[in-house]
């Protein structure tokens, strides 16, 4: 990622996670899920966010033992088309960890 003010990048992609994170936390509202067992339970997205803002290639790079669980979350993931044009260019892919208690 090339970027000449760092607070810049953080302030975007904390934006761009915030549009994720706020579509996750409807559906599963919508979908009422709960822990399966003690604990809770963890899954890894990765994507690459375009030049234009879309969301690329959203995938599980850490499923949970949680097969609805993992489907909503690439249902989350993939529900949010475009997250704003980035002011600069994201060649890194990015990961996001989503939890159930």
């Amino acid at each position: 990622m090339v970027n000449r003010d760092p607070n810049e990048r953080d302030r975007y992609l904390s934006s761009a996670f915030a549009k994720i994170k706020r579509n996750w936390l409807r559906l599963k509202a919508s979908a009422n899920l709960r822990s399966q067992g003690a604990g809770v339970v963890e899954v890894t997205v990765k994507f690459e966010i375009g030049s234009g803002g879309e969301l690329r290639a959203p995938r599980l790079v850490r499923p949970s033992s949680y097969p609805e669980f993992d489907r909503l979350v690439l249902q989350a993931v993939r529900g949010i088309s475009n997250v704003g044009r980035p002011p600069f260019r994201i060649s890194e892919s990015l990961t996001m960890k989503f939890r159930l208690n």
